[in-house]
């Protein structure tokens, strides 16, 4: 099945913010990043529910060789993405997006 992929304004802060940051770690590293945040959104798209569900129907998925997670919520025919958040915060500030 084929899903439309829908980004919450508050994931593409998330996103924003983390391309920023290691953008000013090492030259070219925030390419890097976003060519291991592209494989995650290829394989959610593919493979929604083999994602760990964290907090009711929200779904978590971690990046590869980055301390990432990205949070999602699986519809009839729709991903919407809610969070990008470092593996280190919170949890209950995760839960607050949903």
């Amino acid at each position: 099945m084929r899903y439309k992929l829908e980004f919450t304004e508050e994931f593409d802060e998330d996103l924003s913010q983390v391309i920023w940051w290691y953008s000013l770690q090492r030259v070219g590293l925030e390419n890097d990043f976003l060519q291991s945040f592209q494989d995650a959104i290829h394989f959610v798209e593919k493979n929604p529910f083999v994602s760990q569900i964290e907090h009711k129907d929200v779904r978590r998925y971690a990046l590869k060789r980055f301390p990432y997670k990205i949070y999602f919520k699986v519809y009839s025919n729709t991903i919407r993405f809610y969070a990008l958040f470092h593996v280190k915060r919170n949890p209950e500030f995760v839960r607050k997006r949903f």
